[in-house]
């Protein structure tokens, strides 16, 4: 940062609001006094541009890559939209394969397909390859949630339903803010014509398969518990699926993916 001629922020002296900095006249490192994690992180980067005068943040994960100009097009759906409070572009993972826009995740989601992975594997693919994927140019819609990865959030808004909630340390944070954008009847759109590239799980490659999956499980349980009113059976059923899924069908199908690979090799 020093090298390529950056201000250097600490989180102490973050919340100082220096006039001369308004707006902020270089990029800044805003250096954080620890691993927050996701939520808190990222509002700490958006109080602080709001303190400096700026409307708009990129939250961006650093497994991303920008293949074309984005954030341009995504910002000019907020004139257009006065209700419009995050929007984000079509996610491509690794292999091509898009990923979201989501829908409001439920019981299916968190304990029938998990439990019974390979009853409902084949119907839900052929299901998922006749669905149909908006293509057209220009095309925006509204969803549920996003992919936490990348989106263009109106710092104002998030500031009116406080933020990311920072009792999640990572995962479930788009699906909260979802719930309580829609309760100030704020909007969630998809862009389809603009795409990033995500490098997925390259963020938490330093976590362990367990750890990845015990912070997804604890925080999927605070989303359906404060944001869902789910009762303690029903947190108590996703709780065990979940389980099933990790220790049961997640081994097999790592082994059919390496398997897959070799077969490719091979080939």
């Amino acid at each position: 940062a020093k090298a390529n001629g950056w201000s250097i922020v600490t989180q102490r002296d973050s919340a100082a609001k220096v006039v001369k900095d308004w707006p902020l006249d270089s990029d800044v490192l805003l250096l954080l006094s620890k691993n927050w994690g996701y939520a808190k992180g990222n509002n700490e980067g958006i109080r602080f541009l709001l303190r400096h005068g700026y409307r708009f943040s990129v939250v961006c994960n650093n497994d991303i890559l920008m293949e074309e100009p984005v954030i341009e097009r995504l910002l000019k759906f907020f004139e257009d939209i006065p209700e419009l409070a995050v929007v984000g572009p079509k996610i491509i993972g690794p292999t091509g394969t898009p990923q979201g826009p989501f829908k409001k995740p439920g019981m299916y989601e968190h304990f029938w397909l998990p439990l019974f992975y390979p009853l409902l594997y084949l119907p839900v693919k052929i299901l998922r390859r006749f669905r149909k994927t908006p293509n057209s140019k220009d095309n925006l819609q509204f969803t549920y949630r996003l992919m936490g990865c990348f989106m263009v959030v109106d710092n104002n808004k998030l500031k009116e339903v406080d933020y990311f909630d920072e009792k999640t340390f990572l995962y479930a944070e788009e699906p909260i803010l979802a719930e309580k954008l829609i309760k100030k009847g704020y909007k969630t759109a998809y862009c389809n014509d603009v795409h990033v590239r995500h490098l997925h799980g390259s963020s938490t490659k330093t976590f362990t398969d367990f750890k990845r999956f015990r912070l997804n499980l604890l925080s999927d349980l605070y989303y359906f518990s404060k944001y869902r009113n789910f009762s303690k059976v029903r947190l108590f059923l996703i709780t065990f699926a979940r389980y099933v899924f990790f220790f049961c069908w997640a081994p097999v199908i790592r082994l059919k993916e390496r398997l897959d690979k070799q077969t490719a090799l091979l080939k």
